[in-house]
């Protein structure tokens, strides 16, 4: 492996408890996949956009500071970031609102040349937004053309994305039962398939034995609490 290329919104995420706030840190899903790969030493590259502001240059400066090229984040001089705004209660359980300038959504600066050591992951909002998506399309097949194994999860038949990988993963879950919202049957089926994706791999890395995980590192109070029982 090369680098791992990732594609995907970014947003700083601001965290209020009793109403005030307690920290601001960039996110995204993609963004914290990378992040965390870029903190693990593995060579990584973020393409995403944001605005040109100083919430954008924090933005930046995270991704550097984690070991995360930001060489590939387009900067809209004039716009402004986007920003999610996270309420928690006394369970921590998030209520969100999201502030973004979709009129800045677009990704119009040079991409990264791929090989077929690279891997490219890229994020849900990328896939369906009108704007970005056919750049992204392109990217994939692209990747692909250049002999990358490519794949994507959806929840819609035939997509342009699905298209271009060579491996679609299509959970076809009909319309959500709320209007507008994507946590209930396509985030459930979607999160299906991405665990029996990492347990199937933690399996053929030899991570089970019989029935039960090993060669964890027992980074948290849970996983020493499974590991010394």
């Amino acid at each position: 492996m090369k680098r791992v290329i990732g594609i995907g919104e970014t947003v700083l995420d601001i965290l209020f408890k009793n109403d005030q706030p307690q920290t601001a840190v960039p996110g995204g899903s993609t963004f914290n996949s990378i992040v965390s790969l870029g903190r693990a030493g593995v060579p990584c590259a973020m393409v995403t956009e944001t605005g040109g502001d100083h919430i954008g240059d924090i933005i930046c400066g995270f991704l550097e500071a984690n070991g995360v090229s930001a060489e590939y984040v387009c900067r809209h001089k004039g716009s402004k970031s986007h920003i999610t705004l996270a309420f928690l209660n006394e369970q921590n359980d998030a209520q969100y609102e999201f502030y973004k300038d979709h009129a800045t959504d677009l990704l119009d600066n040079t991409l990264p040349a791929v090989t077929h050591e690279d891997i490219v992951l890229f994020g849900s909002f990328f896939a369906i937004n009108p704007v970005i998506r056919p750049v992204v399309s392109m990217f994939l097949r692209g990747a692909r053309e250049n002999g990358l194994l490519t794949g994507c999860i959806t929840s819609n038949p035939d997509t342009p994305l699905a298209a271009a990988c060579e491996y679609p993963i299509e959970t076809i879950v009909g319309p959500e039962f709320v209007t507008g919202s994507s946590r209930m049957k396509s985030g459930t089926a979607q999160k299906m398939v991405l665990n029996m994706i990492s347990t199937s791999l933690m399996i053929r890395l030899g991570r089970v034995k019989g029935n039960r995980m090993v060669k964890m590192q027992l980074t948290n109070a849970k996983l020493v609490d499974r590991g010394t029982r």
